[in-house]
């Protein structure tokens, strides 16, 4: 279970009309190129780093991202949207966002219940980009990860 293989598809067919540059944060557009950096690396997509950026520090998001939280889906933001409820548990109470209002007005709602559990076993299984070592033909995949990449 990777990004690449298993998320990007349902983010590219149900997600980027309302998640482009002109639309409502993330921005999950861009296909599944790398986006360069000033530093000269460039080694996921616009969606991977929307998804994974770390939350703004002292908000009240708990540990993890803005909208993912690696190996913990049920405390995720993103989860909570699509899935439309709150879904951590009690003893989640110092990892879980406070709050994390359901998607209105975009296709998320219309996923479908495997393309919903896509996601959070994607989160559960650690946010993978690539879950699947060597190159391949689809882009993003011909570079080799460094240590702490995802």
């Amino acid at each position: 279970m990777d990004f690449r293989r298993n998320v990007m598809p349902i983010i590219n067919e149900k997600c980027v009309r309302c998640h482009d540059a002109r639309g409502a944060p993330p921005r999950l557009d861009g296909g599944l190129e790398p986006v360069a950096h000033a530093g000269g690396g460039a080694y996921f997509n616009r969606a991977y780093e929307s998804l994974l950026a770390p939350g703004a520090s002292g908000d009240e998001e708990g540990s993890g991202g803005q909208y993912v939280h690696p190996g913990t889906a049920r405390t995720s933001p993103l989860i909570w949207r699509i899935f439309g409820r709150n879904t951590s548990r009690p003893w989640d109470a110092a990892t879980a966002p406070k709050r994390a209002d359901p998607v209105s007005g975009c296709e998320a709602n219309r996923l479908t219940e495997d393309e919903r559990r896509t996601f959070a076993e994607w989160i559960d299984m650690g946010a993978l980009w690539d879950g699947i070592p060597g190159t391949d033909d689809l882009p993003g995949g011909s570079h080799h990860m460094q240590k702490g990449d995802r």
